[in-house]
């Protein structure tokens, strides 16, 4: 008796660890999500309350502290979608890239970004590593630069004219919060799987990346919303 009673207890046991051994993956996935989420509750609260401190030179408003406090929040659109909070993420992040870009404009110091481009550095760099490429492509790829612009140039004449009520929306961050909504949909539905049906016939390593970067996406915009 005692014999079948123990194992009956090893084998619930061993059941029990096996469906925890199961599930340890999307627990841990829920767990780091949940965590995230927290996080980014309270990247909002500050950026609420965020007192702009601009740089004597120019730099990128993604390199602000709040900004690199909590990288990976704005790293994660697609779990911040999950929880609700990518539109006030969003919006808060554009707010301040916009107001930090238009203090520096007013009081960076551009002297050595003036330096840098009266000795046309960057553009000679650019144009050596640009010859350096176009070299090696006349001399080995020639005949596949033709073929792929062939087949660019047929992709070209049989695509319709781009038509999209978010070219409509004149809000800034609820145009892009409709773009990842689209962006999520067309990612893991049509995009991903793509890729690894490519990957398994071809026996290569898919990599798959996640959605842009709040950040970029919101210096992209403060950029936009200056020039226009």
């Amino acid at each position: 008796m005692l014999l079948v009673i123990a194992l009956l207890a090893l084998g619930t046991l061993a059941v029990f660890s096996g469906i925890a051994w199961y599930f340890y993956p999307a627990i841990c996935q829920w767990r780091d999500e949940k965590a995230l989420a927290a996080e980014a509750k309270t990247a909002i609260r500050e950026a609420e309350t965020y007192t702009l401190n601009v740089s004597t030179t120019p730099e990128p408003p993604s390199h602000l502290d709040i900004f690199h406090l909590h990288l990976r929040v704005y790293a994660n659109p697609y779990i911040l979608h999950k929880y609700d909070l990518l539109e006030p993420v969003l919006r808060q992040a554009f707010r301040i890239s916009q107001e930090v870009l238009a203090k520096g404009l007013r009081d960076w110091d551009f002297t050595a970004v003036r330096a840098v481009q009266s000795a046309n550095l960057g553009q000679n760099l650019a144009a050596e590593a640009y010859g350096m490429a176009r070299k090696h492509v006349d001399e080995h790829d020639l005949h596949s630069l033709q073929a792929l612009t062939q087949l660019c140039q047929q992709f070209r004449q049989r695509c319709d004219q781009y038509s999209s009520q978010l070219e409509e929306v004149g809000d800034s961050v609820e145009k892009s919060f409709k773009m990842y909504l689209q962006v999520f949909k067309a990612k893991r539905d049509y995009f991903d799987p793509l890729i690894l049906r490519i990957a398994d016939t071809t026996g290569a390593e898919a990599q798959l990346c996640g959605e842009k970067g709040l950040l970029r996406l919101a210096e992209k915009n403060a950029c936009d919303r200056l020039r226009g």
